[in-house]
């Protein structure tokens, strides 16, 4: 791995666990996991589980890049893993017991959602076609007794 990319890991990791750090305070906030986080916290963990691959980064980081460069990033990188630690442990009843499957079933279908708005907008339409059709029948049975 050359340098750039290494300091382009752990950038991208930064932001990431800044996005984690918010959507664990949103589910603290809210008493709930909702299945676009649930995907969200799952994405970051696929992203960076590789615990070799981070620290190879960090090292190689520190041997290859100046002073200079390197503590900004490890140290905001530091303050938001701690961050993440202390939202976790601050509310650690509140994360363990959250039921992930009911997160996932409860999850908002869109087209689900698609179909009960065309359903509505149908039923809408076909109520008007109805009216129509019963004044036009109204209509030419009256112009029949007229003409009788």
């Amino acid at each position: 791995m050359e340098k750039g990319s290494d300091i382009s890991i752990l950038v991208a990791l930064l932001l990431q666990y800044r996005l984690l750090n918010m959507l664990y305070q949103q589910i603290v906030d809210n008493f709930a996991l909702g299945f676009d986080v649930q995907c969200k916290i799952t994405d970051f963990y696929n992203d960076f589980n590789d615990k070799q691959a981070f620290e190879k980064a960090i090292v190689n980081m520190l041997l290859s890049t100046d002073k200079d460069k390197s503590e900004p990033i490890i140290a905001n990188l530091r303050t938001e893993i701690c961050k993440s630690i202390d939202i976790y442990t601050a509310n650690k009843e509140l994360f363990d017991g959250i039921d992930i499957i009911k997160a996932c079933a409860n999850r908002h279908d869109p087209l689900h959602i698609k179909i009960e708005r065309q359903l509505k907008e149908t039923n809408k339409l076909w109520q008007e076609l109805t009216q129509v059709r019963n004044s036009l029948e109204s209509a030419s049975w009256n112009d029949d007794k007229i003409s009788v």
